[in-house]
């Protein structure tokens, strides 16, 4: 996935593409809303696409539609997911940055392990098929341990900052990592690190301690 590159803020082709395409989990939809409210490159790159597709339809000749159209589409469709009833926080696409402001502000953070605390917007860890969306606020300093995912993973940055693979992340940053690819997580020293995150399924700890913590807190 190569990624696209506007000042600090990294958004891949593949996920823009897709976003303006609609083909997005809502949860991840819901984070590259969240991407757009805070960042005018993301924006003006979303609206560039959004030009471009437009730009493609106009170009097409008419064809007659089938009275059977809309609903053969509709029955195509598959099924998104919803948002859990126990958060306290909407996940109205309109209004992405009410997820926003109550990262920063209004958040009862569960503690989950030490230095690290999470508030689940859509789903939790129980994972039932879809897309996991919660908060992470991680204790500035704080180091996760070597670990991958089954599925994928995507992080956006809101504050501070954290390394991972040598990469700097920064508020506004997106980082999507595969499920094939292994890090280490170094949140910076000078602030505590908060980040929108959207998991598939329960992470993969390398080394045997961590696995073992891993069954008596459903990491």
């Amino acid at each position: 996935m190569t990624p696209v590159q506007s000042n600090k803020v990294l958004i891949s082709d593949n996920a823009l593409s897709d976003y303006v395409a609609g083909k997005l989990s809502l949860a991840k939809h819901l984070m590259i809303s969240c991407q757009k409210k805070m960042s005018k490159d993301v924006a003006c790159l979303i609206a560039l696409e959004e030009s471009s597709v437009g730009s493609d339809l106009t170009e097409t000749s008419n064809v007659p539609l089938s009275p059977s159209f809309l609903s053969s589409v509709i029955s195509a469709l598959p099924q998104q997911d919803r948002p859990s009833s126990k958060t306290a926080i909407s996940v109205n696409d309109n209004d992405p940055e009410l997820i926003l402001d109550n990262a920063l502000t209004n958040i009862k953070w569960r503690g989950f392990i030490p230095g690290v605390a999470v508030h689940d917007i859509i789903g939790d860890r129980r994972f039932d098929g879809h897309d996991r969306l919660y908060l992470f606020n991680a204790k500035a300093g704080l180091t996760v341990p070597e670990h991958s995912h089954h599925g994928e993973e995507w992080v956006l940055v809101l504050k501070g900052s954290y390394t991972a693979n040598g990469q700097v992340y920064r508020k506004g940053d997106l980082h999507i990592v595969s499920d094939d690819e292994t890090h280490r997580l170094q949140v910076s020293d000078d602030e505590n690190c908060i980040c929108l995150a959207m998991t598939q399924e329960r992470i993969k700890m390398k080394r045997v301690l961590p696995r073992i913590a891993q069954t008596v807190i459903g990491l």
